[in-house]
């Protein structure tokens, strides 16, 4: 009964670390560079327009794309899988990042706010997928609480390092740091999360 316990509690821990590299270490970056921005936009929308309206609209358009990704996000992952579904989710933050960047209206950076919430969507339904798929039933509640743990951490200290950055250094150096971000989540989704079909992909 004791080896067969052992055995059981090292082949969860292999479980756990099967999801490392994947899927925590590709969270870790994309949460932390989606936090950066979040104390400076409201700040930054005031550099086009004091309308409280105009500013409510512009910061709302991150939860509409949220919203309105998420059915083609979902039929994008049910065809290609995981690992594409990761990268157009990059894709897309890697958009809006520049969009940002060079944003001198309310319009273009309500439209940024929009596709970076599509690309949240995006990257939601892989993750989640990708734990379904991988993690066994023993480890998913550690799985999840896991990826809670990094949505925290990163929720404490990246909207600090963004602020600082945006005090120092200037608004726009914030969604550069974003871009790089973003840039690393791509290459770390490309070379540890593994290729899979999706569950509709024709055979």
């Amino acid at each position: 009964a004791a080896s067969s316990s052992n055995a059981t509690e090292e082949m969860q821990t292999d479980n756990l670390c099967d999801m490392v590299l994947p899927i925590f270490g590709t969270s870790v970056f994309y949460t932390f560079e989606r936090e950066t921005v979040l104390p400076i936009l409201p700040i930054f929308v005031q550099s086009f327009t004091s309308s409280p309206s105009a500013i409510g609209v512009a910061v709302a358009a991150y939860s509409a794309g949220r919203v309105i990704g998420g059915l083609p996000s979902g039929a994008f992952n049910g065809h290609c899988g995981s690992k594409l579904t990761l990268m157009l989710s990059c894709c897309l933050e890697g958009v809006a990042a520049l969009m940002l960047m060079g944003a001198d209206s309310v319009s273009v950076l309500a439209l940024a706010r929009f596709i970076s919430g599509v690309s949240m969507s995006c990257f939601n339904i892989a993750r989640g997928t990708f734990v379904a798929q991988k993690a066994s039933d023993e480890i998913r509640g550690k799985t999840t609480a896991t990826l809670g743990g990094i949505r925290r951490m990163c929720a404490f200290a990246a909207p600090i390092v963004g602020g600082y950055m945006a005090e120092f250094v200037g608004h726009r150096s914030v969604f550069a740091f974003q871009l790089v971000l973003v840039g690393l989540t791509a290459l770390w989704a490309l070379v540890f999360v593994p290729m899979s079909a999706g569950a509709n992909a024709r055979p």
